[in-house]
């Protein structure tokens, strides 16, 4: 399984509901302020093309009672990070990183800026900013490198379950039942009403 770290500022209880109403069973470490959260299966509950537990886990919303929250996240040969700022009206944002080419906007997807992470870790100061944008902008190494030096740069607490493939000590909880199902009739109605739409071409 590749690394993958999401970082929750929030309570425990609350987020332990907040995996259980999801499609990916994980462990729960805390970590001070922070609560850890990592993937424990591979795959997720959820019918495929749903089914692999990373990017589930990547791209599922963080509500806004439980941000700020950072993910970091190894795809193959390349890393993901993604940041839930705090406030109503913040959206997940994205940024992706190759090696040589170093990190890119993703198609298609709201862009992490330097002031997002600021505003999620609650950093100050040009010095601190300085530093983790060039963190953001280094192309040397590897996927999980990056996501450390980044990891390192804004202070977070951590690095020992992202710098290798060891995991928390905290309990694992599983997403409910009635949470997949509805999930994936809902992904079942979506494809009838795309067929539908397909015949009327």
């Amino acid at each position: 399984m590749n690394a993958g770290l999401l970082l929750i500022r929030a309570p425990l209880e609350g987020v332990r509901r907040w995996v259980e109403r999801g499609l990916v069973a994980a462990r729960l470490t805390p970590l001070g302020a922070w609560v850890g959260v990592q993937a424990a299966e591979e795959t997720s509950r959820a019918a495929p093309p749903y089914a692999e537990a990373m990017p589930a886990l990547a791209s599922r919303p963080v509500g806004s009672r439980l941000r700020p929250a950072i993910g970091f996240f190894e795809a193959g040969h390349h890393a993901v990070l993604t940041v839930h700022a705090p406030g109503w009206k913040s959206e997940q944002r994205w940024l992706f990183w190759t090696p040589a080419a170093g990190p890119t906007e993703p198609a298609h997807l709201p862009t992490a800026r330097i002031r997002d992470l600021v505003a999620a870790v609650g950093v100050s100061g040009p010095a601190r900013s300085g530093d983790i944008a060039s963190a953001l902008v280094d192309a040397r190494g590897t996927p999980r490198a990056w996501l450390l030096g980044v990891h390192e740069a804004l202070g977070l607490p951590g690095a020992g379950l992202l710098s290798s493939r060891s995991v928390g000590a905290g309990p694992v909880v599983e997403p409910s039942v009635g949470s997949v199902r509805s999930f994936d009739a809902l992904v079942a109605e979506d494809r009838v009403h795309d067929a539908e739409l397909e015949d009327r071409r």
